[in-house]
Parts: C-alpha cells; sequence; structure tokens
C-alpha cells in the first residue's frame, strides 16, 4: 500500500521512481514465512531484478519495505546489496509481529536481527510505539527512526466524503457492522464471530460482513469452521478479498469497522474506515492506540474480549448520535494526519535529508516524521 501511495504521488514529479515488486504471485497465496519452492523462486528472481537495477539505475536511494518472519532475511539481503552499491538505504518497518521476533530471538539469530535493522540510514515506522520499541532494543538506531504514519491508496483518500453529515449506516436494510481484512487468528476473527454471536442476540437488526482472504494455511480449519457457526449464528456474510469499487461500497455502507487483532502494526483497514468517516472498534495493540483514541473516534478493548467488543458494537448500533460524532473525529484526524498528500510529504522530507547527507535525521523528537 505505502508502494502504491508513494509511486501515485507527487514525488514521482520530483524524483526519477523505479519500482520492484518484491510480493508473491497468486502460487505463493498462503506460504508466508516457509521456505518453500516457490518462496525460492520468487525470492531469485527478485535479486536479480534487484542487481540490474542497482547496476542500470544507479539509484541514490533505496526504498525498502521490511516485514517480520523469514521475509525479514530476504529484505535485509536486499538492502545489504543496496548499500555495497553506495544507495542510501531506507527500512520502511511493516511487519506486525517484528516486535515479537526481536524480543525473542537469541544468540546468532538475535545479532543477524540487529545487523539488519542497523544497515539502513533511515527507518521508517509507523507508530512511537515502533519508534521506542527499535530505539530501545537497539540504541544506536537513535536519530534513525522516523515515526511516519500509514496512509491509504490514493483512490480511497478521493472517494472520502467532505464532511459526515448523517450517522454511518443508516439505511433500509439493517446496520452493517464490517470486517475488513484478512480471515485467521492474527486478525481476531473468532473474537469477532463470537461477539457477533452476541450482538444478533440483543440487536437482532445488525448484520456483519466479514471481508477478506484467508491469512496464514495453517488456519484454514479454523477459518472454515468459524463459516459454519456464522451461517447458524445468521446474517452474516463472507464476500471474500474485495479491492477497489466493491471495498468502496461495503466502506461507504458500513455503520462502523472493527478489527479486533491478536498484533498489529498500523492497519491500513482503520484508515480506510477513518476515511470514509465510520466509527472503529479494534484492539489496543501495536500503533492502533495511536490511530484511535479510545471514546474519540471509536473504542479499544482487549484482544481476545469477545464481550467488550460486542458491548462496544452494540452502544454504537443503538445510538446513531454517538455514531455520527465519532465518524465526524474520524474524518478529520484522517484529513489532519493520514492523508496521502501529508505522506508523501513526510517521505520527501526523508529523502531530502538523505540525499544532503545528513547522518542524523531531524523530526525524530517526538517520533514525528518532519
Amino acid at each position: 500500500m505505502a508502494n502504491h501511495t508513494i509511486l501515485s504521488s507527487d514525488l514521482r514529479l520530483r524524483y526519477e521512481l523505479a519500482h520492484l515488486d518484491t510480493g508473491r504471485g497468486k502460487l505463493g497465496a498462503g506460504k508466508d514465512s516457509r521456505m518453500a519452492l516457490i518462496n525460492i523462486g520468487y525470492y531469485l528472481r527478485q535479486l536479480v531484478t534487484l542487481c540490474y537495477l542497482l547496476v542500470a539505475k544507479r539509484p541514490r536511494i533505496v526504498h525498502q519495505s521490511v516485514t517480520c518472519g523469514m521475509a525479514l532475511f530476504k529484505e535485509g539481503s536486499f538492502m545489504w546489496l543496496s548499500r555495497l552499491s553506495g544507495a542510501r538505504v531506507v527500512a520502511h518497518i511493516h511487519g506486525s509481529t517484528l516486535d515479537r521476533q526481536l524480543q525473542g530471538a537469541a544468540g546468532r539469530r538475535r545479532r543477524l536481527i540487529h545487523w539488519i535493522l542497523r544497515m539502513p540510514d533511515a527507518l521508517l515506522v509507523l507508530s512511537t510505539y515502533w519508534h521506542d520499541l527499535l530505539v530501545a532494543e537497539i540504541p544506536s538506531l537513535s536519530g534513525r527512526v522516523v515515526v511516519l504514519p500509514n496512509s491509504v491508496a490514493p483512490e480511497v483518500a478521493a472517494a472520502m466524503p467532505a464532511e459526515v453529515l448523517r450517522a454511518p449506516g443508516e439505511g433500509d436494510d439493517g446496520l452493517m457492522v464490517l470486517f475488513l481484512g484478512s480471515l485467521g487468528q492474527r486478525k481476531g476473527l473468532n473474537t469477532a464471530i463470537e461477539a457477533a454471536a452476541l450482538v444478533r442476540q440483543e440487536v437482532p437488526g445488525v448484520r456483519f460482513v466479514f471481508a477478506g482472504d484467508l491469512d496464514l494455511e495453517r488456519d484454514r480449519a479454523l477459518v472454515s469452521d468459524l463459516r459454519e457457526r456464522a451461517v447458524r449464528i445468521g446474517a452474516i456474510q463472507f464476500p471474500g478479498l474485495v479491492t477497489g469499487p466493491k471495498k468502496l461500497e461495503l466502506l461507504r455502507g458500513a455503520a462502523m469497522l472493527i478489527l479486533p487483532s491478536r498484533n498489529e502494526n498500523q492497519p491500513i483497514a482503520i484508515l480506510e474506515g477513518m476515511a470514509m468517516g465510520l466509527p472503529i472498534v479494534a484492539t489496543a495493540v501495536g500503533g492502533i492506540p495511536e490511530t484511535v483514541e479510545d471514546s474519540r473516534q471509536g473504542f479499544l478493548i482487549a484482544p481476545g474480549d469477545a464481550i467488550h467488543l460486542a458491548v462496544a458494537i452494540m452502544r454504537l448500533a443503538r445510538d446513531p448520535e454517538l455514531r455520527l460524532e465519532m465518524g465526524r473525529a474520524s474524518l478529520e484526524r484522517f484529513r489532519r494526519e493520514y492523508h496521502p498528500d501529508v505522506f508523501a510529504r513526510r517521505v520527501g522530507a526523508v529523502y531530502e535529508q538523505l540525499l544532503n547527507g545528513s547522518a542524523r535525521l531531524e523530526g525524530v523528537g517526538a517520533g514525528r516524521a518532519a
């Protein structure tokens, strides 16, 4: 998402941008963080393409997304090659479980992770939670870590309303609660289904839409069981992965967005909900508490707490004025902090400091990019 936002922004008018897609195609679906043959093939192809770009384009900056799990070591090799070529490296930290990986590593594995994270000239993180964690774990990173919150695709920002004029979800077919994210344990699907059962008992007019694809192959049996339970609960839909106009249609029709994740960095789905003026009900993990202020843009709960998730949903479902107030607060904060124009300006400020030879980045005192 960050790559798409950068490539679609005004930065393309100021810099020559070349993009190397380091993701997996359909053949790699469900094989995250595994030494599968298809993943090795993707890696070798990406490695060859990167070497070509480093020789042919001679980039002054390489902007690398950094995730977690086995992918972290692949991304580390890319950054190492980029540094060897003479480029300055920006690591954009997106991994939702990198904190656990970093804190749980020991011995040689820990030293390798530290080496990878010390390699970049700048590390962009999505919240002060990650800024403080990295500097505490690796003090030498102080002055190189900049908090740069996520944004959304330009097409989502273009569709956002000028203002919220009525309570979200006011329609003729019942209030729709939208879950937007991959289906599995990490995003708290089991918690959400349990909460849906409680809500449907008390407020039968509420319906649920769980939009997303399978997160990990190991969750397939769990997701299948949860879908069967959803049929028994009733008024629950699973439209699969939604993109483009279909996603916008769901966001426009929703009364609220829920995301009861076990761990996160800063979810794009929450920002998309805020862009469309929705109240948010999510868990207080990772960078979410810095994005959603409890009782302001929505409600924050503990991971796995289906009862409080249900209570928050029912409170919003029964109070149109509260949905209107929180929806307006979401839109206002999105426009101020997370709009793609704000994101691109902050990225550009980091680029300029690196191009001017800065060894220590400015604007990191409070974690914010300039």
